[in-house]
């Protein structure tokens, strides 16, 4: 005696009715499974861009203040020099880190919509093979 929402393993056991739509089921999920790891990478390669943009940025900071700390001619004005470039440095990580959080989100909404898409095409065609 089996429950009426239990399919035995000779239903599961049967080929899909059609075929080819199992063919075109498969290679449409393929599809978005790839565009979605494309949007991946294209984002993190985005990201990596701008950090490598970012420490460049920040080493030539850190070379300038050390070419101004050496030209000082007295305490006060190694203390200010430090102080705005901390000032600095503490604003452009700020920044990074958003613009940063910005190109994650923008990828990871990238990398969701094709498979977001994937799903809607399945649920809607579950819904006509219900019907």
């Amino acid at each position: 005696m089996t429950a009426d929402n239990v399919t035995s393993i000779e239903q599961e056991a049967q080929p899909h009715a059609n075929p080819a739509e199992a063919a075109e089921l498969v290679q449409t999920s393929v599809a978005a499974l790839i565009a979605s790891g494309q949007a991946m990478l294209s984002g993190g390669q985005a990201m990596h861009g701008a950090l490598l943009a970012f420490l460049q940025s920040r080493a030539k900071e850190g070379l300038a203040a050390s070419q101004r700390l050496a030209e000082c001619g007295s305490p006060q004005d190694v203390l200010a020099i430090q102080l705005d470039f901390t000032r600095e440095a503490l604003q452009a990580y700020a920044d990074q880190f958003a613009r940063l959080s910005g190109l994650a989100a923008e990828a990871l909404n990238a990398s969701v919509q094709p498979l977001h898409g994937r799903a809607v095409a399945s649920f809607e065609r579950a819904k006509e093979l219900a019907a």
